[in-house]
């Protein structure tokens, strides 16, 4: 479905957060017990999944030698493959989500050898709970919704474009799309649970921007691309390191300076007529993860040619 540059993907693995938001959005003013509350999030997921959902299900535990219980499980057509089966937990509380919630969750993935989870709480979660989420250093990665985000708008991915060129871009897992446009930045994103970039950037200095460079216009190549933002290093910052990386299509490049808060990678895709830039900053301590969500976003774009009225071209 796409609906003012909002992106439905075609791998279902990432289309949870779009069953999962217009499930909560008419909880809002629904009143309900919780064997109907966890009901409802199973139906809605089974709308959009179909019969790749199941509903308490039990898994062996690689560990505890128990079966453990999920209460809503997405699986992919093939069941064996672990890294793209979802696991939900449904948390219909009177209080927030603390971390001893998500700590819990984490060591149940990790028993039956899930590597993705959603927790949908009802009434939210802790600030520790949101940190335990997104910045374990365990392979296992979790995702938290609740009710009171869905009040503010952020996109599960979206479709961008600058001139003739343009992509569709999937977020990766537990990140959003702001839809809200910012100077020199086609589009935003930063993991879910923060209203904007400003609290993003400045309490989890955690966000990425994306651009696009046409090749006819601005720059001939990802080459002369990076010299000449090395120019504008060089002018800014009296120190500085930079490195560079080739994976396949994509280059990396990593700055780092004694006077940056962060980490800065930059990820490039070039395509015959543009170049694809994303610019990831992080900390340190969340790095790894962090650059596999860059990477994912850069490798899994999608290039639309956009055509233009003859007199936009002009």
């Amino acid at each position: 479905m796409l609906n003012r540059g909002h992106y439905s993907s075609a791998n279902k693995s990432y289309e949870y957060s779009i069953c999962v938001k217009e499930m909560l959005i008419l909880l809002l003013n629904m009143s309900m017990k919780w064997t109907e509350y966890e009901e409802f999030v199973f139906q809605e997921c089974l709308r959009v999944f179909g019969d790749s959902v199941k509903k308490n299900v039990y898994l062996p535990g690689r560990f505890s030698k128990h079966k453990r219980q999920i209460d809503v499980l997405i699986t992919p057509s093939d069941e064996n493959d672990l890294k793209q089966i979802i696991a939900i937990e449904v948390k219909y509380y009177s209080t927030k989500i603390d971390v001893k919630i998500v700590e819990s969750f984490i060591a149940m993935l990790d028993d039956v050898g899930v590597e993705k989870g959603i927790i949908v709480s009802s009434k939210g979660f802790s600030k520790s709970a949101v940190n335990r989420a997104y910045e374990g250093t365990d392979n296992i990665e979790v995702d938290i919704l609740s009710i009171e985000e869905l009040k503010r708008f952020q996109s599960p991915g979206a479709i961008i474009f600058s001139g003739r060129n343009g992509f569709a871009i999937i977020t990766p897992f537990g990140w959003v799309v702001d839809a809200t446009r910012h100077q020199n930045m086609l589009a935003i994103l930063y993991r879910r649970g923060f209203s904007d970039l400003a609290s993003a950037a400045l309490e989890e200095k955690v966000f990425m921007y994306i651009n696009i460079f046409d090749k006819q216009k601005d720059i001939c190549s990802v080459e002369e691309l990076i010299k000449r933002q090395e120019l504008e290093f060089r002018a800014s910052f009296s120190s500085y390191s930079i490195r560079i990386e080739k994976h396949e299509e994509i280059t990396l490049r990593f700055f780092e300076s004694p006077s940056y808060p962060t980490l800065e990678v930059s990820a490039f895709r070039e395509q015959s007529n543009c170049i694809l830039l994303a610019v990831l900053f992080c900390p340190v301590k969340t790095a790894r993860k962090d650059i596999e969500k860059l990477m994912f976003l850069v490798k899994n774009a999608i290039y639309i040619n956009v055509l233009q009225h003859p007199e936009s071209c002009s």
